[in-house]
């Protein structure tokens, strides 16, 4: 009976779970110890081969606050339940289960994907609108009216400062985030290395249609306001940039790394890359996008979205030399097939546009390239 049993859950763990897609990896082990510098997301495709659908076999822990919370040392073990895995958690760590005082919110608890990836992007970059963007108080002058003024220096400012706030940060308009466009041809890959190679224009807020989905408020400076008045004066306190007149200053924000995990969308997304940051023209895994889907599509944090490769236009020479341009009906240029190659991750949803990590792909992935459910 128990050599029944056992080949009856060993049949088991190499099988789809009912009611989906779920479905185990065949070298899962049956106890995994956390270790420092794992991820959830390296945790989930231990034991599944999809990721993303790591809730579905998680063991919730109701006297806990956040029961995706694992630490280095936890032991995570596979078992049945109805016929279905369930992953449970036992401490593999010293536990002391009295009142403390917290040194960080999320002390050495597990990050869903790789934080030096994301932090930057965490709280900036942002992605603002127009009108924000326009009315922001701006930078007139320098101390000594320096051309660019960068650390320790005093700058002057001139529109409308709060003046319950000191902290800035320091902003000059980047890209401006749009639709793909709707017709492409067969270079259309080899214009978007161009575009992208002769960079943006630092003063973008004259760029408007309906296509426009936002503007990218890159980072210069940190400042902090230390006397207001017409202009007011601040001094630089930090700065990734050189800083020049023109540039915007919007309220300082801190940092907020939202506890998520890997989950599919609820609903239907299709969607498409339209930007990739800090990289000419392709990037890999652990490298961070700009997809034209956002809040108002249903996205949020720890949504994992299928990347394909889109059909690239080629032009068929066979058809090309046939009488009239085409053989047997066939058009002289045609779209290639769209191929999944890999998944991203979103880890910050603006109204209209996200910022996602690419966590997987076996091939580079490309501006305009689509995304949608996995």
């Amino acid at each position: 009976m128990k050599k029944y049993v056992f080949l009856l859950l060993s049949a088991l763990a190499t099988l789809p779970c009912h009611g989906g897609d779920l479905a185990l990896n065949p070298s899962h082990p049956d106890r995994y110890v956390v270790k420092r510098g794992d991820t959830l997301w390296d945790i989930s495709a231990v034991f599944l081969r999809k990721p993303w659908l790591w809730p579905q076999i998680w063991q919730v822990n109701p006297q806990v606050r956040n029961p995706h919370r694992i630490y280095p040392g936890d032991i995570l073990y596979l078992t049945y339940r109805d016929g279905k895995p369930v992953l449970g958690r036992t401490w593999g760590r010293n536990v002391k289960l009295s009142p403390s005082v917290r040194a960080s919110e999320h002390d050495d608890a597990l990050p869903a994907i790789p934080l030096d990836a994301i932090w930057p992007f965490l709280s900036r970059p942002q992605v603002v609108g127009a009108e924000e963007l326009a009315n922001a108080p701006y930078i007139v002058s320098s101390q000594d009216e320096h051309l660019v003024t960068g650390l320790g220096n005093r700058i002057y400012v001139r529109g409308r400062l709060d003046e319950n706030v000191k902290r800035y940060t320091v902003v000059r308009c980047g890209e401006v985030y749009r639709e793909p466009p709707a017709v492409k041809d067969a270079n259309y890959r080899v214009a978007v290395r161009k575009d992208v190679a002769q960079g943006y224009a630092s003063n973008c807020l004259g760029e408007s249609g309906d296509d426009v989905l936002g503007y990218e408020a890159l980072h210069v400076a940190d400042a902090v306001i230390d006397r207001l008045g017409d202009p007011a004066s601040a001094v630089i306190t930090s700065s990734q940039r050189e800083v020049l007149a023109g540039d915007r200053l919007i309220p300082q924000v801190k940092g907020d790394y939202p506890e998520f995990v890997p989950h599919a969308p609820d609903g239907d997304v299709a969607g498409s890359i339209i930007s990739i940051m800090d990289a000419v023209s392709q990037v890999g895994p652990q490298q961070v996008v700009v997809i034209n889907q956002g809040a108002q599509a249903g996205l949020e944090p720890g949504h994992v979205l299928a990347i394909f490769r889109s059909g690239v236009i080629v032009r068929d020479d066979v058809a090309g030399r046939a009488s009239g341009g085409s053989y047997g009906g066939l058009s002289r240029e045609v779209e290639l097939p769209h191929e999944r190659i890999g998944e991203l991750m979103v880890f910050r949803a603006f109204t209209n546009v996200s910022y996602a990590l690419v966590m997987n792909a076996d091939r580079s992935v490309y501006r305009y390239d689509t995304v949608g459910n996995p």
